[in-house]
């Protein structure tokens, strides 16, 4: 019953951020939580289930009960956070398709694996048939916990994010990233055309560039760069696949960047904007944006650039 009273606050708490009608400040820092957060009852329940089945026999009956309880009452406890921690950071989120139905299961196994972890702390702390049902419930949080932080990972960084290293070893590198000087774009207008290759696969060795066009002293979100992102980058980087968790499909996602923060578009500095510099690295490397398909331009590269420069002004309304 006490633990029960000590966590109803904090389930109580969990409905505020998912009432919300925008992202109060409090709220996204909140949210910010979440990852921290989140290894807490990971370990805790992992831990105590080695301790309820390991250490039967190694400790005293009392010294383990009284460790059990310690362990499942911070599981508990970091669990609810967590999941309030990631009902606030929801908040600044847009998920659709696919990745709406990724984050609703992920949702929903957060919030049972908090419910199951207090239902073992007060398991533990009890005594009689409901403290048998510790191995049992301590089990299934274990279990639950590993899988719904596996689709917390995917539904950050991609499906597929844990085995990518299995399927796509990285190519070792050697050597200074060739950038491409995209401001002597005049200099050849010939888009680089692709060889036959043998399979027909689409390789660094063989890609071609979007057609070239004017470069415009002033770039225009809506006209120039705009349709450059629907284009070559949303299908990786918006609302169904957020590689590197960067979203390119609204202003507020882009400016808020992905796992290396706020880098992809720095206002007034494209040398240092990883949305320009993984787009101008040369064609044979391994690195260069995006990943499939035509690479832009060296007239948009131009145009990205002097969009970035000066100012990288986005409408709210696109």
């Amino acid at each position: 019953m006490s633990v029960a009273r000590l966590l109803l606050p904090f389930a109580l708490l969990a409905c505020g951020p998912a009432l919300a009608s925008d992202t109060p400040v409090a709220v996204a820092l909140l949210g910010r939580l979440h990852f921290p957060l989140l290894h807490f009852p990971i370990v805790l329940l992992l831990v105590s289930l080695l301790v309820e089945l390991g250490l039967r026999r190694r400790l005293p009956n009392d010294a383990r009960r009284s460790l059990l309880r310690t362990l499942t009452t911070l599981a508990a406890i970091s669990a609810v956070l967590t999941v309030v921690s990631g009902l606030a950071y929801a908040q600044g989120e847009d998920f659709e398709g696919a990745t709406a139905d990724a984050f609703n299961v992920h949702r929903a196994g957060g919030i049972a694996i908090a419910v199951v972890a207090v239902v073992v702390a007060a398991a533990v702390r009890s005594s009689g048939g409901f403290a048998r049902a510790t191995i049992p419930l301590l089990t299934m949080a274990s279990l639950g916990v590993v899988v719904v932080g596996h689709e917390g990972g995917e539904l950050v960084h991609g499906a597929g994010f844990y085995t990518r290293p299995l399927r796509a070893p990285p190519v070792a590198t050697t050597g200074p990233r060739a950038l491409y000087d995209a401001s002597h774009a005049d200099d050849d207008d010939t888009p680089a055309r692709a060889s036959d290759g043998d399979d027909g696969a689409d390789t660094v060795a063989t890609r071609d560039r979007h057609p070239e066009g004017v470069v415009p002293a002033t770039p225009d979100f809506a006209i120039h760069i705009g349709p450059v992102f629907q284009r070559s980058c949303v299908k990786c980087h918006g609302p169904d696949k957020r590689k590197g968790g960067l979203r390119l499909d609204a202003k507020r996602f882009a400016i808020k960047g992905g796992e290396t923060g706020p880098t992809a578009i720095v206002a007034g500095h494209a040398d240092t904007s990883l949305v320009y510099i993984m787009s101008a690295h040369a064609p044979d490397d391994e690195d260069v944006m995006p990943t499939k398909g035509k690479l832009l331009s060296l007239s948009e590269l131009e145009t990205l650039k002097r969009w970035i420069d000066q100012g990288a002004a986005w409408p709210d309304a696109h």
